[in-house]
């Protein structure tokens, strides 16, 4: 009598605990991966959003601050020196390195009023709006707002830099400097002159939460109505 013997299939111990250890490895493997990306993503999203925020703010401050001076009754024939919201106490003025102040014709009807008063400043965290005053010689004239566009960053620093150009209507000569800092010699007492600005921002930001995610701007806006003067 013949016997058909049959040869067991399987799995040893070793080699059950060697495939173990492989799929766990491939396993921790993918979800490595996984955490990486995922972490990637998120700090891309979180960059976009900080990125979009900071860059809507300093738009608005640009835009803005370009219109400082605007007269609504400027004519061909009008004289410039006549602009109340470039003169004295309602011109364009840094009182800090963090305060901008300034006035412009919102109405366009040649008067200044409280309600055309503005500036930013950095305070407390966060930027802030001026919608209302009676003179820009102090950051703490007026009522302000913090400009607010979007709750999800916080602002670390902001700075005004001012550069200036004087042009000598009578010599047409410019020179890179504030006319008040000119010398007699290249502005002559009772010289008219012509005195255009241009503001440097500097903005920095982060995003709430994740202090690791930050961003600095700058911008530069040139004021569009320049000043008209006569060098005492």
């Amino acid at each position: 009598m013949m016997h058909n013997k049959t040869k067991s299939l399987g799995f040893t111990l070793i080699e059950l605990l060697i495939s173990l250890s492989l799929g766990l490895i491939i396993s921790l493997g993918v979800v490595s991966v996984y955490a990486a990306t995922a972490k990637s993503s998120s700090d891309t999203i979180k960059a976009a959003r900080l990125n979009y925020d900071i860059e809507t703010l300093m738009a608005l401050m640009l835009n803005d601050i370009r219109r400082a001076g605007y007269w609504g009754a400027a004519t061909v024939n009008s004289d410039g020196r006549l602009n109340s919201f470039v003169q004295d106490l309602a011109g364009l003025n840094k009182p800090s390195e963090h305060c901008l102040l300034y006035s412009y014709d919102a109405d366009s009807d040649g008067n200044i009023d409280k309600a055309e008063y503005y500036g930013f400043k950095f305070e407390n965290g966060s930027v802030k709006m001026r919608f209302s005053g009676t003179a820009n010689d102090s950051c703490d004239n007026g009522v302000w707002q913090e400009a607010v566009v979007s709750d999800q960053i916080a602002v670390s620093a902001l700075s005004f830099e001012f550069s200036y150009q004087c042009l000598n209507v009578l010599s047409g000569q410019t020179y890179d400097a504030a006319c008040s800092h000119l010398t007699t010699a290249q502005l002559p007492s009772g010289a008219p002159a012509l005195e255009s600005r241009s503001i440097k921002i500097a903005l920095t930001a982060y995003l709430k939460g994740d202090e690791t995610v930050t961003k600095t701007l700058d911008g530069i806006v040139k004021v569009k109505n320049d000043l008209l003067l006569t060098r005492l």
